[in-house]
């Protein structure tokens, strides 16, 4: 698993990086969720990202996890 997040969304490497841990978080507290093995890329395109609150970060992730068939609706 692997978060990008390329120096156009914020030139601060501090930024950058405080968004790359923050989506570590997220999916880390997410991953029990994944039963199968996956390799997952998450492309950060905004810097918004960086003021969301916690738990709006999470729903996000998890409708990503939804959309893409990792997570199945039964585990929910």
């Amino acid at each position: 698993m692997s978060v990008v997040v390329n120096k156009k969304v914020n030139r601060s490497a501090v930024a950058r990086n405080r968004i790359r841990r923050r989506m570590y978080e997220v999916i880390r507290l997410n991953e029990k969720l994944i039963t199968e093995p996956y390799d997952l890329v998450f492309t950060i395109f905004s810097d918004q990202i960086n003021e969301l609150e916690q738990d709006e970060l999470n729903r996000l992730v998890l409708a990503q996890f939804f959309q893409a068939g990792v997570v199945s609706t039964k585990q929910k």
